[in-house]
């Protein structure tokens, strides 16, 4: 048959031939007739079955492409006059057969079917069910840019190398579930719009989901995948279960996004997990999740809960910048050496508390070397029963002296730690404006903190809680005690300041002095009380400087002359001397404060202790 002829005259050429051999109506391509038809090509075979559209299913069902020449890419299997499926390939063996570009009208079957290498359904269309249970494929299968408009079942298959749905799109249910994949399996740039359903399949090295979106849930339940697995960029609009899922090295979900329940509870992720950047807007479970060296968390976003309760981390595990709006809950976990949470930020409860449900749980209280330099605490820190083996950081991150130090706006609860020596709180911030309701539990807090660094004698640190400690304790006093130590507050800053004192002490000279002068002008007038002299009396100027003088340094063997001098200024006996007298004692009480509370900011800053 001339196969230059439009594709109507081939079919009228075929109509004849199969008359004239008594080929009436034939569903299955065991029947010559079928693979004659198949062999002049889609054009011909959308003719065909345009004209006489199929009656009822196209069985394909057991037969053996041995022939090249058969490719149905570009074909239509039209939908029956009965309603039933479009085509039965199942339990066949496809050699070399493609199916590119072509439309499956109804649901169509492979069930159990084997293909070669190079398999290939680029751009098929597949407007039903599309049912692949069960098959194999060899080498390099491709599905790329195909589209199942409804279920597609994958569920069972076997692909030896680099299967391709790449740019795949999935309207219903894809279920891959039980899958075996060999190396480099790639869903990049795919989309399932339905249920995408991997639970319990089998990646070899280097599987991809590069820039994949789930519409709706992502199940990748107890799946195993090989090393280098990717998911960079991905999207998951819905549940995202990896629930006891197995990563081996190098995972990346690097600026990936979670915008639904992301369940990663039990799974298995070797060295080198990666969820830089990531967003998870809501719930994040990685409850006894196992990491590897390296797990990096680093600018990652929790909007809600991120619980890592029980998860194991080895060493370097990295979640700096990392930011947890939500609570984040961290009790139990277990981690290698060389922590990282610089400049981190807990924007409410951060639980880092130790499990002592028994003897296993031991080796989840301590810490090796761990660093929360730059990092804010929220909402309240809780460290409660951990042990800190090595190096601890909480001041500013290591090489730097404009970044921020560590922030508590919280409670720290570090009750039942033990406190390596090398615990650098410098420059951190607490919370000091409890209120009443707070305010104890505050104290108790940083009067821990204080015991831990008297027994690691950091005297420094150790007055620094005690002050914490001291304005925790402030609200809920009673009146006389809040008053005192409203006072001590004011004119000490609980005796760490060196400014206030001297200035408490030159402002009540002042005070004191102005007064004093103008009992002594009252004296001198006695006419005039509180009015200056007319005449400026130089004598009696110096009189007064040196009694204020002695008032405000109040050192023994100055008695005699201050006695002379008060009763030049004020006279022996009257109202004025009364008050000059009185003020004086005030002075000098208030004067002898300022000087032990000096001393005593003295003391604390070169962090010299009896």
């Amino acid at each position: 048959m001339n196969q230059n002829l439009p594709p109507g005259h081939q079919v009228d050429a075929l109509h004849k031939k199969f008359q004239l051999r008594g080929w009436g109506e034939h569903k299955h391509f065991q029947h010559p007739k079928l693979r004659e038809i198949a062999r002049h090509g889609h054009e011909v075979w959308n003719a065909w079955f345009e004209r006489y559209p199929p009656k009822t299913t196209l069985d394909f069902n057991g037969f053996d492409f041995n022939s090249p020449q058969i490719d149905f890419s570009g074909c239509i299997f039209r939908k029956p006059q009965d309603g039933s499926s479009c085509a039965n390939f199942a339990n066949a063996i496809l050699r070399d057969v493609k199916f590119n570009s072509a439309t499956f009208e109804t649901q169509v079957s492979f069930q159990n079917s084997r293909f070669n290498a190079n398999a290939s359904f680029e751009n098929a269309a597949f407007l039903d069910i599309a049912n692949f249970t069960d098959s194999s494929f060899g080498v390099a299968p491709r599905f790329h840019k195909a589209h199942f408009h409804a279920d597609a079942l994958f569920s069972g298959v076997k692909a030896e190398k680099e299967p391709d749905f790449t740019e795949t799109t999935f309207h219903g249910l894809a279920n891959f579930g039980s899958t075996h994949f060999g190396h480099q399996a790639d869903f990049s740039s795919s989309r399932f719009l339905g249920r995408a359903e991997f639970g319990a399949t089998v990646f070899g090295v280097s599987p991809k989901f590069e820039h994949v979106t789930f519409y709706d849930a992502a199940i990748f339940k107890a799946a195993k995948f090989g090393l280098s697995c990717s998911f960079i960029r991905a999207k998951f609009a819905s549940h995202a279960d990896f629930s006891s899922a197995s990563f081996a090295k190098s995972t990346g979900f690097d600026n990936a996004s979670f915008h639904s329940h992301a369940d990663f509870t039990g799974a298995t992720l070797g060295d080198g997990a990666s969820f830089s950047a990531v967003a998870f807007e809501s719930l994040a479970l990685f409850d006894t999740a196992s990491f590897g060296n390296d797990a990096d968390f680093r600018a990652a976003t929790f909007h809600e809960t991120a619980e890592f309760r029980g998860a194991g981390f080895g060493d370097r595990p990295m979640f700096r910048k990392t930011r947890f709006v939500g609570d984040a809950d961290f009790q139990a976990a277990a981690f290698g050496d060389d922590i990282d949470f610089e400049c981190a930020e807990f924007s409410r409860s951060a639980d880092f508390s130790a499990s002592i449900r028994s003897d296993a749980d031991k080796t989840r209280l301590e810490f090796n070397a761990i660093s929360f330099a730059g990092t804010s605490f929220l909402g309240d820190a809780i460290f409660e029963g951990r042990k800190f083996k090595s190096t601890t950081r909480f001041g500013r991150p290591r090489g730097t002296q404009d970044a921020c130090a560590a922030v508590f706006r919280g409670i720290p609860n570090f009750h039942g730690c033990e406190l390596h020596q090398d615990t650098d709180f410098r420059d951190t911030v607490f919370r000091d404006d409890f209120d009443a309701i707070q305010g104890p539990d505050a104290a108790r807090a940083y009067r821990t903190l204080k015991l831990a660094m008297e027994k690691a004698k950091a005297t420094r640190e150790e007055q620094q809680f005690f002050r914490l400690e001291m304005r925790a304790e402030h609200p809920g006093m009673r009146f006389w005690p809040r008053t005192i130590s409203s006072i001590y507050a004011a004119v000490s800053d609980y005796g760490f300041s060196l400014r206030r004192p001297v200035i408490a002490l030159l402002g009540a000279a002042m005070l004191t002095g102005l007064i004093h002068g103008g009992l002594a002008n009252a004296e001198a007038s006695k006419w005039q009380a509180l009015l200056p002299s007319a005449d400026f009396d130089l004598d009696r100027t110096l009189q007064w400087l040196r009694y204020v003088a002695i008032n405000t340094l109040p050192v023994p063997g100055f008695d005699k002359t201050q006695m002379e001098l008060r009763d030049a200024l004020f006279g022996k006996d009257g109202a004025i001397v009364s008050i000059a007298m009185g003020l004086e004692m005030i002075h000098k009480v208030i004067s002898l404060g300022c000087v032990f509370l000096l001393g005593l900011a003295l003391r604390n800053l070169f962090k010299m202790k009896s």
